[in-house]
């Protein structure tokens, strides 16, 4: 990540963090400071805000759909993506080359 001056954030390490899971919180945590250098720019798109509340809103958890979206919405160290034309583009690019499923090229 050291070379990176924009990283891509899936929805786990958000998942790790929030709910401190034992095997996965430390390596999560070094992503997110990793974000916390001003030259490095940290993004997600809004299928990591879908992914991330489908579970709280399942068990009616709302709180926790509202701390998710807060979270997210709100950041300093990850900025939002929309999904538009051009990004659509990018997908289908990585989708090709890489084999990747929609959310994770998106």
């Amino acid at each position: 990540m050291a070379a990176h001056q924009i990283i891509a954030v899936d929805t786990a390490p958000f998942l790790y963090v929030w709910e401190r899971h034992p095997r996965y919180l430390r390596v999560s945590e070094i992503v997110f400071q990793r974000l916390r250098d001003p030259h490095v720019q940290g993004v997600t798109s809004i299928i990591t805000l879908i992914e991330a509340c489908v579970q709280p809103r399942r068990q009616g958890r709302d709180d926790l759909v509202r701390a998710y979206e807060q979270s997210l919405l709100h950041s300093k160290l990850i900025r939002m993506l929309p999904i538009g034309v051009e990004v659509a583009r990018q997908a289908v690019a990585l989708r090709s080359r890489y084999g990747l499923h929609v959310p994770d090229a998106l």
